[in-house]
């Protein structure tokens, strides 16, 4: 919460607004400094469990009854489905709902997400109807649930991205030597295995490229487990380090970030960071992905589930010291531009509040 909602969380306090934060196990989050008080709602952050839902609705719906609110935001597909039914349930006159990308459920990539996506959209859907006021971080996805009948153009608007701290987040110097990451869940959608197969593939033609995976495992049910980690290892083109809490050294080791997505973003974090810490891009041309970068100015946008493609543009900015020092500086410049922290916060409150 404070990563991500930190910023917007200040905005609305210094504009005169009590801010209650309704989420799952609070004392994992650094509280320090957000004007905000807190209620821990069970929240089974995965897949449907009755039990656990019902737990859920019920908590929202005592605390929202308890307080009252006079406006509720929720973001992500079950604090959405919950949280805004808890909240017209309570009567609460205005309710936001926040699409930071629409995610493998809402627009599925994958035929093994079709199934659950009908689920999803059943719980969605329907408060997504009744919310008083629909946002999205990008173009592609505001205009899908338009066309899908989930909101009108007058209860819809496109917000900004979530945004990075430029200052916690400073760029790096140049750095020239032919190196990538990769940083995110190590789920199907996120396309780590193509990030795997164009480092093989890079590497047959510059051995001393070095490539770096940074991701919690996954089940083998949603994407890559300890298994195939331990194999891919094994092969010696990646290496695997695990989830990070700090993802600044990592930038900073890395001349290039990859980001070979197809999960439905809404305009990806790490790459926001990555750009922030004056890295170049090689990222998919895919809804929410495509808002990071200009093709060709700040790095390279591929096809999706095209490893060769990635491979490609990689060989071609570890071959050109000076396009990938421009790729740099003017990767940070658009963050500057783009995704400055304190910006993005004060336009997303101006929507919440409008």
């Amino acid at each position: 919460m404070r990563r991500f909602r930190g910023g917007v969380i200040r905005s609305l306090a210094a504009r005169g607004c009590d801010v209650t934060c309704l989420v799952p196990s609070p004392e994992l989050t650094d509280w320090s400094g957000i004007p905000a008080k807190v209620y821990d709602i069970p929240l089974q952050r995965s897949g449907l469990n009755l039990l656990s839902d019902a737990k859920t609705m019920s908590a929202l719906r005592s605390v929202m009854k308890s307080i009252s609110p006079d406006l509720v935001v929720s973001y992500s597909a079950k604090p959405i489905a919950y949280g805004l039914r808890a909240a017209r349930e309570a009567g609460v006159p205005r309710r936001v709902a926040l699409f930071t990308g629409l995610g493998s459920y809402l627009r599925p990539s994958s035929l093994a997400a079709h199934l659950p996506a009908i689920i999803v959209k059943r719980l969605v859907v329907p408060e997504v109807r009744q919310a008083t006021c629909v946002l999205c971080q990008n173009p592609d996805d505001l205009k899908y649930i338009r066309k899908a009948g989930w909101t009108s153009v007058s209860r819809s608007a496109l917000a900004p991205a979530t945004g990075v701290d430029l200052q916690q987040f400073s760029a790096n110097p140049p750095l020239n030597l032919p190196s990538a990451l990769f940083a995110g869940r190590l789920v199907r959608e996120k396309r780590v295995h193509d990030f795997v197969q164009a480092a093989k593939l890079v590497r047959r033609h510059m051995p001393a490229a070095k490539f770096c995976v940074a991701g919690a495992p996954e089940s083998i049910f949603r994407g890559c487990g300890n298994r195939t980690i331990q194999r891919w290892s094994r092969d010696g083109d990646v290496t695997f380090v695990g989830w990070q809490a700090d993802m600044r050294p990592m930038y900073a080791k890395h001349a290039v970030f990859v980001l070979p997505s197809m999960y439905g973003e809404g305009v990806p974090r790490s790459g926001q960071e990555a750009m922030a810490s004056g890295r170049a891009i090689v990222t998919t041309d895919w809804p929410g992905c495509r808002e990071l970068i200009e093709d060709g100015v700040e790095g390279f946008l591929v096809p999706p589930r095209d490893p060769k493609a990635i491979a490609d543009r990689l060989l071609t900015i570890f071959s050109d010291q000076e396009s990938l020092s421009s790729m740099q500086s003017a990767a940070r410049r658009r963050a500057e531009l783009l995704f400055d922290l304190q910006v993005t916060s004060e336009r997303l409150t101006s929507l919440i509040l409008e």
